[in-house]
């Protein structure tokens, strides 16, 4: 399990170690979670042909029962022989209410990996007061501290983008306020240093099991200040409809409420680019601080019924079972992230093929009124909508909302 705060750069990382272990001829298999279904990092896995099961609508320790019946299937589809799994960036506590449970109630036989906690150089700084302003509230910053706190390896991420003395820094900071505590470095975008992460992770077993003091009534506050908005909309030619009677399309007045088109040069990268773009402009006028913006769009003919957003049993999106075009790979995907307010979006993944329609997923976390982030988010797409008929949104699936109280289902109190 690898966690992190939300914007860390734990995706990137976990796919990387993924891949690390399938060059080694080990079978791998991927769990992702979070508050709501349709996520950008399950579609990067599949995008990968990397076996993946997304347990939605509530973190690890609130979906133990989930949880375990993902492994199963994943063991009984696929085989792993390793289980990678990434938390819900605004979880914590999850030594005491995952990986102790897995190991002492379910008694699956895992063997678990050091607990490792990725994280945001300058975030990082921001938090510890090393430099910077504070930009989430201090209820947030109690969850970033208390990840930090039980990590049995505290990873610092995108080295390649932060100058040596901010580095050593940051270390410092870290190794004063956790000195018990393993630091690495590493950039998981072009793999510095991450074969040593890996080798730790891959050889070594968790020791320390550190199961803190929590205060889940502060916990609790911390995540409710959080707004949560996922999207899922199949883009396909306006021509395609009207089949059968069918409307040819909704019009741009329905896409007020959802609806999005690419621009006259079908350039999926550029398009995704700008809708970053507008969502970004939009939070920072308001002074919102962003925890993460992910969006991807994956080239292809889109699944009918109910493959946009379907749901498993018991909260499980399997895969080929998430809404993707029928054949991800043979089209590509292009995908754009936002971490940081006081950056830009940035491009993740080319799209290299002209495109035509697919699916387009967005994720959009900061601390904010949810209803504010997914107007703002819609009107967005909204406007790219306008003059540009030939594309029209279809197969709309929407959640926002404040994450509610944790609530573990079981909680070993004892290393």
């Amino acid at each position: 399990m690898l966690g992190g705060f939300l914007g860390a750069g734990k995706t990137t990382a976990l796919l990387r170690l993924a891949l690390s272990l399938q060059l080694k001829e080990l079978r791998v298999g991927l769990i992702t979670n979070d508050q709501a279904s349709g996520l950008v990092d399950s579609a990067l896995a599949e995008e990968l042909n990397l076996p993946v099961r997304e347990i939605a609508r509530g973190c690890f320790c609130c979906r133990s029962e989930s949880l375990v019946e993902a492994l199963d299937r994943l063991e009984t589809h696929s085989q792993p022989q390793v289980f990678l799994a990434e938390p819900v960036g605004s979880c914590t506590d999850l030594v005491a209410t995952v990986s102790l449970p897995l190991e002492r109630i379910y008694q699956k036989g895992f063997v678990m990996a050091p607990y490792a906690v990725v994280v945001d150089p300058y975030r990082a700084m921001q938090s510890l007061g090393v430099e910077g302003e504070l930009l989430f509230s201090p209820d947030v910053n109690y969850i970033y501290r208390k990840q930090l706190e039980e990590a049995e390896i505290i990873v610092i991420n995108k080295v390649d983008v932060i100058s040596p003395e901010r580095l050593a820094g940051l270390r410092s900071a870290l190794e004063r306020e956790y000195p018990e505590t393993r630091i690495m470095e590493i950039a998981s975008r072009d793999g510095t240093g991450v074969e040593a992460l890996f080798d730790i992770l891959g050889t070594e077993t968790g020791k320390t099991r550190q199961v803190m003091e929590m205060d889940y009534e502060r916990y609790a506050v911390g995540e409710a200040l959080l707004g949560w908005v996922n999207i899922q909309g199949v883009l396909e030619a306006a021509e395609k409809r009207g089949k059968n009677g069918r409307k040819k399309s909704k019009g741009a007045k329905a896409l007020k409420s959802a609806g999005a088109s690419p621009s006259t040069e079908r350039d999926a990268n550029t398009w995704l680019m700008a809708v970053a773009g507008g969502i970004a402009k939009r939070l920072r006028k308001r002074g919102i601080e962003v925890a993460h913006l992910k969006l991807s769009l994956t080239h292809g003919q889109a699944v009918e019924g109910e493959a946009a957003g379907g749901q498993g049993e018991a909260g499980v999106l399997e895969t080929g079972a998430l809404g993707r075009t029928t054949s991800p790979r043979s089209g590509g995907m292009a995908a754009v992230q936002w971490v940081r307010s006081d950056i830009e979006p940035e491009l993740t993944r080319k799209m290299e093929t002209p495109w035509t329609g697919g699916r387009l997923l967005i994720n959009l976390r900061a601390e904010g009124d949810p209803d504010v982030l997914a107007a703002d988010t819609f009107a967005v797409l909204a406007d790219w909508l306008e003059g540009m008929p030939e594309i029209v949104m279809t197969s709309i699936r929407t959640e926002h909302f404040r994450p509610g109280k944790p609530v573990p289902m079981h909680r070993v109190a004892v290393a």
